[in-house]
């Protein structure tokens, strides 16, 4: 997260090429049917919501705009990718040993053109999949990008803030930055929120890095808890890692 602490804004832009691959940034853990009831919630309640690993990985890697598709590029390295199989496969490329004489036997070799340079089949499967790929990492980042555009300089501000203790796992962070459509005397109300079951407890670096957050970054932290019985209950992080159960106001602190 080196990268993007002096970024103010995500562009929207589309520019450069994108050839395959990309870069996948920091992905998290995959959501959750509590995760997709919270943003159900958000969007019936009119708040805006973001994955904060979504946001983290805009910045990082597409600061500045993401880039267009491009067959071409894309299709140029699907055939570099074949012939350097083809080159494995057939010994022209292998691995030498200090007395200049190949390390691997013909079986050892597919072993490790197959590991290594796996085939990356016919070009039409090929193409459908990184095709695919591509629209959902453009999601990913319009989503980000449209999150960012809407909130305040003040927010911004506040989550910019948070960037010298972003470096962790994925599986450390609060699970979104919401802006609440509740308004309070100060502004909009935002701040990170952990979306947890009625069963469910923090994982270990989250009870570590929460408390830096709120005390050093300066952040707001929630807890959605989802009870067995329905509804949402609210409760914020103090300084020292504990729980104060809260409300945002009377329409909102339930579904």
């Amino acid at each position: 997260m080196r990268h993007w602490k002096n970024f103010r804004s995500l562009s929207g832009q589309r520019k450069g090429t994108w050839s395959v691959g990309g870069r996948r940034g920091v992905p998290g853990t995959r959501e959750g049917r509590y995760d997709w009831a919270f943003v159900r919630w958000c969007r019936r309640h009119g708040h805006l919501c973001v994955r904060t690993v979504n946001l983290y990985w805009a910045f990082e890697y597409h600061g500045n705009g993401f880039p267009r598709f491009s067959t071409r590029a894309l299709r140029e390295a699907w055939q570099r990718e074949k012939d350097e199989r083809k080159r494995w496969l057939s010994g022209e490329i292998t691995l030498l040993g200090t007395s200049g004489k190949p390390l691997l036997s013909k079986r050892k070799q597919m072993e490790y053109a197959n590991m290594y340079h796996p085939d990356p089949g016919p070009w039409a499967e090929h193409y459908k999949r990184w095709k695919a790929y591509y629209k959902r990492e453009l999601a990913r980042y319009q989503g980000a990008a449209s999150f960012w555009k809407a909130c305040e300089p003040k927010m911004r501000r506040d989550f910019l803030r948070s960037v010298r203790y972003s470096n962790r796992v994925p599986e450390a962070y609060p699970d979104y930055l919401v802006r609440f459509r509740t308004k309070s005397r100060n502004g909009p109300i935002c701040g990170f929120v952990e979306v947890k079951g009625p069963r469910e407890s923090l994982r270990p670096s989250q009870r570590r890095f929460f408390p830096e957050l709120v005390k050093r970054a300066g952040q707001c932290i929630w807890m959605a808890r989802f009870e067995t019985a329905g509804g949402i209950r609210l409760a914020r992080f103090d300084p020292k890692g504990g729980l104060q159960t809260c409300s945002l106001d009377s329409r909102t602190d339930r579904p």
